[in-house]
């Protein structure tokens, strides 16, 4: 170990995955508490089995748009104005979401022709 009085150099950085830049369907939905939670379709279908109110559904390229700005602004402004855009771009997405309301694709079924049985069940709907 290091004990010196020297404070080390943070090295804080934004995530670079690339999975997690790609543009996704986003539903909004309300909690218990009052707070809005921006979830993906596998936990979207499980809250709206459950009766959880839905704010809306977006396509996801405002925040997507956001998380892009908001490398560069870390880069040369610093983490806290970054993380500054980042809650700007999620209010955006969310204003864009209100009031389109999208039934979750149902992820109850799996194997082979979930996609067919999907299809044939919402022409019964």
């Amino acid at each position: 170990m290091d004990f010196t009085e020297q404070p080390k150099n943070s090295l804080v950085n934004l995530n670079q995955k690339t999975q997690e830049m790609q543009i996704k369907k986003t539903y909004f939905y309300e909690m218990p508490s009052g707070r809005i939670e921006p979830v993906e379709a596998v936990e979207a279908w499980e809250l709206h089995k459950k009766g959880f109110k839905q704010i809306g559904v977006s396509d996801g390229s405002k925040y997507v748009l956001a998380l892009k700005e908001s490398r560069q602004i870390f880069q040369l402004q610093g983490i806290e104005m970054a993380q500054e855009r980042l809650r700007k771009g999620f209010e955006e997405e969310l204003e864009i979401a209100k009031g389109h309301y999208e039934t979750p694709p149902r992820n109850d079924i799996f194997g082979n022709g979930k996609a067919e049985l999907n299809q044939m069940i919402g022409k019964f709907k």
